[in-house]
């Protein structure tokens, strides 16, 4: 569990405290850990956790006043598939005294998840009561604390659609024929689901690379997510009617995913600051993306 600092103050490690993560079987609610054992990839998951915390931590680490709109999140975000779906969204108000409980429970469709997912929740700020403290969050969405937890699936399962081509002769991977790969997907159609889009295609000449793909290499994983996010980044910031309103498509679509994308990578950025960086600092546009895509 990770909380990240920024120039303002943000909540402690302790204040705000998660319960372990229960999955839903047969015999009822069971604790699981890090890894869900035997899954056969078709089944969705129910899960559910609990979280807990004083108002007055919060007022204490944050220097926020009484009266402050908080908002608690909870997001599943699968690398495999490219996929993010919001679990869990409650807004509330800081008290003085105050103190909040809450359970939330949430199916995770079998489709969205493969190899590995992560669930990362956060506290942010939805309006200040006061805007003249120093080292006091003021602007709405500032991120006062965040938490990550990665969750490995055992079994077996066809993750972002891969085909195996001859770059050469098909037409579908429009790409130069010597490319080990070629991600291929349309603008066109940012409201389609992921993977009714997305598509990797794998040069079947270079056939040692075609083998760590198909043994799932990791660094051969990370190197594609990290150009497949970058790819798919770079397209939304082109656009500026995407720009002016990126919550406009449905959860799962190709651009739900590519909004969610540049809210993992640059969180406290406005796009215009992704946009200014892409362009005067691509090295450390480019940085940022790596280190959320990378898988250790």
């Amino acid at each position: 569990m990770k909380n990240h600092s920024f120039a303002f103050r943000t909540v402690s490690d302790i204040t705000v405290v998660w319960a372990g993560w229960e999955l839903r079987m047969d015999s009822g609610w069971c604790p699981v850990g890090n890894v869900i054992p035997g899954w056969d990839y078709h089944t969705s998951l129910e899960m559910r956790t609990g979280v807990d915390f004083e108002h007055d931590a919060i007022i204490s680490d944050t220097g926020l006043p009484p009266g402050s709109e908080m908002l608690l999140s909870l997001r599943m975000v699968c690398r495999d598939t490219m996929q993010s779906i919001l679990l869990f969204r409650e807004r509330f108000g800081l008290e003085s005294s105050g103190r909040s409980r809450y359970l939330p429970t949430f199916t995770i469709p079998a489709d969205r998840i493969a190899g590995s997912f992560d669930l990362r929740a956060e506290l942010t700020l939805e309006e200040a009561a006061a805007d003249d403290l120093s080292f006091v969050a003021r602007e709405k969405g500032s991120r006062l604390g965040s938490w990550s937890w990665r969750i490995d699936i055992e079994g077996s399962s066809s993750r972002m659609p891969v085909e195996i081509l001859d770059f050469e002769t098909s037409m579908r991977a429009s790409a130069a024929s010597e490319a080990r790969w070629f991600v291929g997907w349309s603008s066109k159609h940012l409201h389609t689901p992921v993977n009714r889009q997305l598509r990797l295609y794998i040069n079947q000449k270079h056939t040692a690379f075609k083998a760590l793909v198909e043994q799932n290499d990791a660094v051969v994983s990370s190197i594609l997510s990290v150009a497949i996010a970058q790819s798919m980044i770079d397209v939304v910031l082109d656009d500026d009617e995407m720009v002016l309103d990126p919550e406009a498509f449905p959860e799962g679509s190709l651009g739900s995913t590519a909004s969610t994308m540049i809210r993992l990578c640059f969180p406290g950025f406005t796009l215009l600051d992704i946009r200014i960086m892409r362009q005067q600092r691509r090295d450390r546009y480019s940085s940022y993306i790596q280190a959320t895509y990378w898988e250790d």
